[in-house]
């Protein structure tokens, strides 16, 4: 809820009533553009069995539209977020799908940044486009973020299923759930902390960024540096992620496998020195499980394409890690990973191929 208004709270300092209500205008008068957008992603879709739950969708989602425009022009909260609660139960009484919901909000996040970028817009101000873009796509994030923890509260939903799905858009990051969670099981067997653990790691690893299933496409996928406020929003996918285990551990599993996901989702971006993220913990602070998966993440970066940089040779991957011991890594395992670096290179040989099939099998729970 606060991201919402910590957004326009930036703009109220100057005129944000004025802003709202020109962003309410803005898309109000590009309703039916925007809705046929929708209509047009769900043509473009030929998924067996999910008509209903697309039409469901669309219609859904164009009652976001309308609660948006409510909210924008009074600049009231409250009512948004319980209008929003209540339509994602709904849908979820009703067994529509999260992933028919989901595949729709994204089409619905770039639709309306189609029509923030479009000059031929209805409202002038040309000089606010990325002020409406900030607000729009804070808003944006923020409803995401009610719509699934609504359908995790009443609906059984699966958190691999939802790991899954925040994956889905890239072959590349899907093979990346699977490396580092080679790469951990690897330390964890070497670091000898016992079959359970290295089973827990195994199965817990692909949550481990289950949280950026609430950060904006448009940020994940974005070309070129992120900016500080952006860097920020991708910062709260630990938190996210975090909350979305502790629900599934509160509501109906206690499991070491949970809890073990848990430390990895929250924790593996801290730093062993206490400049990490989300909490800033330090040395033994951090879970030894989030230890061992930062170092598997990091190198899986290092060496991986992504759409801001080229990959790393796996020597200068190597020389990147030992140079920051005692710093972002544990000096314990950091001696183990450099002890069987060879293996690390070998997985990411194996799991590089292009025949690669884009899934990943999970064993059940633990």
């Amino acid at each position: 809820m606060s991201s919402i208004m910590e957004g326009c709270g930036k703009a109220m300092m100057e005129d944000s009533l004025v802003l709202l209500k020109e962003l309410a205008y803005v898309l109000n008068e590009n309703s039916s553009r925007i809705i046929s957008g929708w209509v047009d992603f769900y043509a473009s879709y030929n998924i067996n069995n999910l008509y209903q739950d697309y039409a469901e969708a669309l219609d859904g989602v164009t009652k976001i539209l309308n609660n948006y425009i409510l909210y924008f022009d009074s600049g009231e909260f409250y009512g948004f977020y319980k209008a929003n609660k209540m339509l994602a139960e709904n849908m979820a009484a009703n067994y529509i799908s999260w992933e028919a919901m989901e595949q729709v909000f994204r089409a619905f996040e770039a639709i309306c940044s189609s029509v923030f970028n479009d000059k031929k817009r209805t409202c002038g101000a040309i000089d606010r486009i990325d002020k409406y873009q900030t607000v729009m796509n804070k808003t944006i994030n923020e409803v995401f973020n009610i719509f699934l923890k609504a359908f995790l509260e009443v609906k059984d939903t699966n958190l691999v299923a939802l790991a899954k799905m925040a994956e889905y858009h890239d072959l590349e990051t899907s093979k990346h759930l699977v490396r580092t969670r080679e790469y951990a099981v690897l330390l964890a067997k070497e670091l000898d902390k016992g079959e359970q653990f290295t089973k827990c790691i195994y199965k817990a690893g692909p949550l481990h960024d289950i949280g950026k299933i609430g950060i904006s496409e448009t940020i994940l996928q974005k070309k070129g540096k992120l900016s500080k406020e952006e860097f920020e929003e991708v910062k709260k996918h630990t938190l996210i992620g975090g909350e979305l285990i502790s629900q599934a551990i509160r509501k109906q599993n206690k499991s070491k496998y949970y809890i073990t996901a848990l430390e990895i989702a929250m924790y593996h971006h801290e730093w062993f020195d206490g400049r990490g993220y989300p909490k800033g913990l330090k040395g033994n602070q951090i879970p030894i499980s989030a230890r061992i998966f930062a170092v598997a993440d990091v190198y899986d970066a290092l060496v991986s394409k992504r759409s801001y940089k080229e990959a790393l040779p796996h020597d200068s991957a190597v020389e990147i890690i030992k140079s920051e011991t005692g710093q972002h890594f544990d000096p314990e395992i950091i001696k183990v990973f450099l002890k069987i670096q060879d293996k690390f290179l070998m997985i990411k040989d194996q799991y590089s191929s292009d025949n690669m099939q884009k899934c990943i099998e999970y064993d059940g729970g633990i």
